[in-house]
């Protein structure tokens, strides 16, 4: 009978890890092929202890063993080789045959073939050992260990059981991440063949990145529909492999990264495409385990969401708590730091860095942040230093620019954060990416660089679907309109009810909706956000509404509210200017003055709060304050506008305190201005 599936398996020197791998994909194991015509070609690529062609043919009719002998130390050879021999009008690829799978991969990629038209079956991959095996290491793992796991479970009649001794709870990424590469795929032959991914000189060790190459062009190919099968994984035993068992400073990911890059002409950059479709479902052995993944991607969210809501204690000591329960995973540590930082305790925050530095020493956002926290330390050589060298590393990555423009713009040093700005108009074939190209439209249209801006929204025709893209729509229409319509404003929060993650653009698109006058758009979108838990968004939106109706004294009690539901800086800050003029429209001054004092305290150099302060103190008749605050006040640096009122408010000082020689300086200064 004809064979429809050929199974390519790649080993080197695993004559300890084959039979089990093997034996996942035998027909004892694998559950639902019944007529299945399928081949298993077992590639030695040149081992220097080669399998046993006898226990290889042993698991079934079904298995070929083929020693390759290669040029290089890559499996790229055996896959030629493979590929060639293989009579399956469908091919599943194994690049590493240190793999064990669980035991309905193959039921349904069948159910796929019916399901979908030219399906691209990917499987997710995990690690046996309770985390990534090269941190394994540090806890005494090793193979026999790795043994005496597999021998403590039934993994032969359950492999789902597989899940219980992987690292499955720690690991990163999941069947709903975005994935960039799978040990364990199936496709057309015919497509394996157009891509070339096998003919292409991947040859350091291991193949460096010759498995993202493959999944990178699968993933693209519009013919095709990407399915992940839901529960189903693969689980990677412990050997002498190039980047999953060995320390962490002797993986050459550099080294890989250059080679794809002198193949393809351009650095790796993951797919933007992402549509997947899902296949499967969770195994009842493996439904505790679902909530427990789920709960580790939500460690960080929930932190964060307690540090934001103003409950600092709360979210340090949560964020330690998950620290110590997760230890190797960076994005915990990530968020520790940056909490540490805004707090203003940036040798703590280094030190914690350097730890997640210690696990990944090549993560470009634990780098920047790291050269962020020397350059607020007044270690500003090495910051920059470090800067340059994230460059290196990351060349022509938006991203990279964008995170040091924005830290140079908070320190005022405008025109260095301008010019690695313009460095993202250099990446545009990265700016093809959906996710990469939003996160720059937001930064440059936050930062109000509209040159920059209309440059990379040309590049929106590239990138299938972005109309349905909330601050792409939000962003393009406020480009091309002086004023968004009510129409404009109920088709884009429909967008935004569809919108998964933060408003980056919350003030612009709060202010625009409250140009409205369709008052039920804006209650909805209220209702909205408390519905989703963000009580700040919406107790700042209705303060903002009121202010505007002029009903001063309940826009304060919301204001309280939200005073008390956030401590990002940035948003205390605005809603203390805000109580400032409700308190002032009320002639509350002094709890004016105070709310004034608060918002200077994160804006100190700001001249419109300092000019408020003045007339506050007028007002509350605090004289013995006043020259401190006039003297605050950098002159050169207000216009004629700014600078009439600064002396009408000394003029009236001054009459109140009955000093005719200060009425009379600042009266000479006002018509000085006056008569130019």
């Amino acid at each position: 009978m004809e064979i429809q599936l050929s199974i390519l398996v790649v080993f080197f020197n695993n004559q300890r890890e084959a039979p089990r791998t093997l034996y996942t994909l035998s027909s004892d194991y694998q559950q639902n092929i019944e007529g299945l015509q399928y081949e298993v070609l077992a590639l030695d690529s040149n081992s220097s202890e080669p399998l046993s062609k006898e226990i290889v043919c042993a698991f079934g009719n079904e298995f070929q063993y083929h020693y390759v002998k290669t040029d290089y130390p890559s499996p790229v050879e055996a896959l030629q080789f493979g590929l060639k021999k293989a009579k399956g009008k469908y091919v599943m690829v194994l690049i590493d045959g240190a793999h064990m799978l669980t035991p309905n991969i193959l039921s349904l990629w069948l159910k796929a073939l019916k399901a979908y038209d030219d399906p691209f079956v990917i499987v997710q991959r995990f690690q046996l050992g309770r985390f990534k095996q090269n941190f394994n290491l540090q806890f005494g793992y090793n193979q026999e260990k790795e043994d005496e796991l597999l021998n403590s479970i039934d993994w032969k009649n359950n492999g789902y059981l597989l899940f219980d001794i992987s690292n499955y709870e720690q690991a990163v990424h999941w069947w709903f991440s975005q994935q960039f590469e799978s040990n364990c795929v199936i496709l057309k032959k015919e497509h394996l063949i157009e891509y070339g991914s096998f003919n292409k000189p991947f040859y350091t060790v291991g193949g460096g990145f010759l498995n993202l190459d493959l999944y990178k062009n699968a993933m693209e190919d519009d013919r095709t529909q990407n399915v992940m099968l839901l529960g189903e994984s693969t689980f990677h035993q412990f050997h002498g492999g190039t980047t999953t068992n060995v320390e962490r400073n002797e993986l050459k990911l550099k080294e890989y990264r250059e080679e794809y890059r002198k193949i393809n002409n351009a650095h790796f950059a993951v797919s933007g495409n992402y549509q997947t479709h899902y296949l499967g479902s969770i195994h009842p052995t493996n439904k505790n385990q679902v909530q427990l993944k789920k709960s580790v991607f939500f460690y960080s969210n929930i932190a964060r969401e307690l540090f934001d809501s103003n409950k600092i204690d709360l979210a340090m000591d949560f964020i330690n708590y998950s620290a110590n329960k997760f230890p190797f995973n960076i994005n915990i540590l990530k968020v520790k730091a940056n909490f540490l930082k805004k707090l203003g305790k940036n040798e703590e925050a280094i030190r914690v860095v350097n730890k997640a530095i210690e696990i990944d020493p090549i993560d470009i956002s634990l780098l920047l942040l790291n050269g962020e926290l020397l350059y607020l330390l007044n270690k500003k050589t090495s910051a920059i230093e470090l800067f340059k060298k994230v460059i290196q590393l990351n060349p022509g990555n938006p991203g990279t620019y964008i995170r040091i423009s924005r830290f140079y713009h908070r320190l005022k040093e405008f025109e260095k954060s301008r010019s690695f700005a313009e460095k993202i108009l250099s990446c545009k074939e990265k700016l093809e990416n959906e996710h990469i190209f939003c996160n720059t439209l937001i930064y440059l249209y936050n930062r109000k660089f509209h040159d920059l801006l209309n440059e990379v929204l040309k590049s929106a025709n590239k990138i299938d679907g972005i109309d349905y893209n909330f601050n792409y729509k939000f962003i393009e229409l406020s480009q091309k309109k002086s004023t968004l319509s009510s129409d404009d404003m109920r088709m884009i929060f429909q967008l935004y009810k569809n919108h998964i993650g933060t408003n980056e653009i919350f003030d612009d698109f709060t202010e625009s909706l409250l140009s409205q006058s369709d008052k039920r758009l804006i209650e909805e979108y209220c209702e909205f956000e408390e519905e989703k838990g963000r009580h700040f968004v919406a107790s700042y939106t209705r303060a903002k509404k009121l202010a505007k109706e002029k009903r001063f004294k309940e826009s304060a009690e919301f204001i309280d509210n939200a005073l008390n539901q956030t401590a990002n800086k940035s948003r205390l800050c605005k809603c203390h200017k805000i109580q400032a003029r409700n308190y002032e429209s009320l002639n509350l001054w002094k709890k004016a003055k105070k709310h004034n004092i608060e918002a200077q305290k994160i804006q100190p150099n700001n001249l419109s709060l300092q000019i408020f302060e003045l007339k506050a103190i007028t007002k509350t008749e605090d004289y013995n304050s006043l020259k401190d605050a006039y003297n605050k006040i950098s002159l050169k640096n207000l216009n004629v506008p700014m600078k009439k009122r600064v002396y009408r408010i000394m003029i009236n000082a001054a009459k109140n305190e009955e000093s005719n020689s200060e009425q009379q300086y600042f009266s000479d200064l006002l018509n000085s201005i006056s008569n130019k």
